[in-house]
């Protein structure tokens, strides 16, 4: 005896349910290849240049790294691109699943242009703290203050400033700066500290 409307429409959303659990898994597992990602986001000889030139300095055997992406892909364990770019907690996967989801569909739709810059931006800092969280705070006496990295000063941990407002993934910088550039620092720093950087004896602190 076949099922009425309503068993119908019930067996129908099992099965969809059934069918997004199995590609939610099924792109979960794939995706950890950065091949696999690569293969859509600027493979080869394409002429998408913002994945194809991120990944040809993210696979640079260059060292230290051009970038803080390479440094990471350097790194022991490696750090691959879902691991920052997978999005950290349930709202934050569903959002990257989401975005996954529409661009097969324009693809399979053949409507896809690879994107100029992230749609979900920028990283949040829960992406990067899930791996850098300790940052210990150092006490010191006034004249000693200088001599203390950026996140050891106690009045830097509650800042309004994302962690990728200074540390950028894939802007070349100086390993030995953690590739913090001045460009983007230091108008951060000047939110708080007028004049910044103005002087040529200004300490940075280590980043």
């Amino acid at each position: 005896m076949l099922p009425g409307p309503g068993g119908r429409l019930s067996l129908l959303g099992a099965l969809l349910a059934l069918s997004g659990v199995l590609a939610i898994g099924y792109v979960s597992h794939r995706e950890r290849d950065n091949a696999f990602c690569v293969s859509c986001h600027g493979p080869a000889g394409s002429n998408r240049p913002l994945h194809a030139a991120i990944f040809e300095r993210y696979a640079s055997s260059a060292r230290p790294g051009p970038d803080m992406a390479t440094a990471h892909a350097q790194a022991s364990p490696k750090v691959r691109c879902i691991d920052c770019h997978g999005g950290t907690g349930v709202l934050g996967r569903a959002r990257v699943l989401a975005l996954s989801a529409r661009d097969t569909a324009l693809y399979l739709a053949r409507w896809y242009r690879e994107p100029e810059g992230m749609r979900i931006a920028p990283l949040r800092d829960a992406d990067c703290t899930r791996c850098h969280d300790a940052f210990p705070i150092v006490s010191a006496d006034e004249g000693e203050a200088a001599a203390i990295p950026f996140h050891g000063r106690v009045e830097h941990h509650d800042l309004p400033i994302a962690c990728v407002a200074c540390h950028e993934a894939h802007r070349g910088g100086d390993a030995r700066l953690r590739y913090v550039r001045d460009e983007t620092a230091v108008p951060q720093c000047r939110r708080c500290h007028e004049g910044f950087g103005e002087a040529a004896a200004d300490p940075y602190g280590g980043y």
